[in-house]
């Protein structure tokens, strides 16, 4: 009965249920913001036929003017089905990423521990919480990393490798997923390609399984073809624009590399400060034969360098970039807190702690979150009282204000000044003409 759910292992399951309600909770009441109003219609309960009509419309429009990655039609899905739908989707997609997380390292038993403690450490490390509860993020981001993530977990030890090789089915199915995740963003899928060639060639039988080189093939593919998408290169030279990206020599992409560290230390310095120490006692273990690991393990830190350093290449740095290292440096924690819980008395102490902590914080984004939505509930009563009047029904319109909570950007980070910016798009979610407070009519 090792791995399952034991009196022993009860406060892992009890932080890992009550972080999943936290999650389900604030992601029902967190509010619509910033690209959410460009995705989506407010639609009557039942009427399915003018949200499929309205996602026909809006997939390839944005498919071929704007954003072709596959993030971003899963947006355009979610954000347009019944609330209770995405609910249940994004709720899903929370479990498989730390199902994912605890699948990355091979040794068995013990991944349902492992999912639980990672499940239940992710209030206290998770950098950036906007990839949960920013409804674009959700379905733009988390949903895509699970088709990486599916991938780097099928090449993490050389039996798993083999199998990838030797069964077909599975191989095929590995390829749409690599073919899939290919298409989802501009850096994750190149440095994950690159773990799975590292991970084959280290096999001593590597030309006996070529077939497990077809998924990295798919992936590589699947990146080509967006990057070869004519809306990506669009999007790319608007961004050069705004950003105002001249000359690209070595002293442009120094200073880029110099910014981008900053922001992925600047987030992540608490989750990476863990990963160093869960790290350190790994290797410990491992060179005392404790526990054994395979390279390939060792391996998973090409990714996530791979990841972070590509987004010196793009003009700007979004914390949310560095999704697949965060997921990466989990993975380590939560394989230290798996020894430790199983290793006595005092590391499962020391391990109810944290998790004791992470409850903690997860509170705390809760009560953040409640103030939010406060906020951001106000203002939209105060359109929907207003539709159909004389004030929201001509121009200069109904005159509103931003919503600054300001709430430090790892809990919130807030997009409502890209709204205010892109005041057409707020005002044909809403059908009301609206004018910012303080701007000239």
């Amino acid at each position: 009965m090792r791995g399952y759910i034991t009196p022993g292992r009860t406060i892992p399951w009890l932080a890992a249920s009550f972080a999943l309600v936290v999650y389900g909770v604030i992601f029902w009441m967190a509010p619509l913001q910033g690209e959410d109003f460009a995705f989506a219609r407010r639609f009557a309960e039942g009427d399915f036929g003018a949200r499929l009509a309205w996602m026909l419309q809006k997939w390839p429009d944005q498919f071929l003017h704007w954003n072709a990655r596959l993030g971003e039609q899963m947006t355009i899905l979610w954000l347009n089905v019944p609330p209770v739908a995405y609910l249940v989707a994004a709720c899903l997609a929370f479990v498989g990423l730390h199902a994912l997380v605890a699948a990355l390292f091979p040794l068995r038993p013990g991944w349902r521990l492992r999912l639980a403690l990672s499940a239940g450490l992710t209030f206290l490390l998770w950098p950036a919480f906007e990839v949960f509860f920013w409804k674009t993020a959700n379905a733009g981001y988390l949903h895509p990393l699970l088709l990486n993530l599916l991938c780097v977990a099928a090449f993490t030890s050389a039996p798993r490798v083999r199998r990838v090789a030797d069964r077909g089915g599975y191989c095929a199915g590995l390829c749409l997923a690599g073919l899939l995740a290919g298409f989802s963003f501009e850096n994750v899928p190149l440095a994950v390609a690159a773990y799975m060639l590292v991970s084959w060639a280290l096999l001593a039988d590597r030309r006996h399984h070529w077939r497990a080189l077809l998924p990295v093939v798919a992936m590589v593919v699947g990146w080509v073809a967006l990057m070869l998408v004519p809306s990506t290169a669009y999007r790319r030279s608007v961004y050069r624009q705004i950003y105002s990206v001249g000359d690209t020599d070595l002293a442009y992409y120094l200073g880029r590399a110099s910014e981008v560290s900053l922001t992925f230390l600047e987030t992540a310095w608490p989750l990476l400060v863990a990963s160093l120490v869960a790290l350190a006692l790994l290797v410990h273990w491992h060179r005392r034969s404790r526990v054994r690991q395979d390279p390939r393990v060792w391996w998973l830190i090409l990714p996530a360098v791979l990841v972070v350093g590509s987004v010196s290449a793009a003009p700007y740095t979004e914390p949310r970039a560095f999704l697949l290292a965060w997921v990466l440096m989990l993975a380590i924690v939560v394989e230290a807190a798996y020894r430790l819980w199983c290793g006595g008395v005092l590391g499962r102490v020391l391990v109810a702690v944290l998790l004791v902590g992470s409850l903690g914080m997860a509170l705390k984004t809760l009560s953040i979150y409640r103030d939010v939505a406060a906020q951001f509930d106000t203002r939209e009563q105060r359109i929907l009282d207003h539709l159909g009047t004389s004030e929201c029904g001509s121009k200069p319109g109904l005159t509103i204000e931003p919503v600054t909570p300001g709430y430090p950007a790892r809990y919130f980070n807030g997009r409502d000044a890209w709204t205010m910016q892109n005041m057409l798009v707020f005002e044909s979610y809403y059908g009301c003409w609206l004018k910012l407070d303080g701007a000239d009519g």
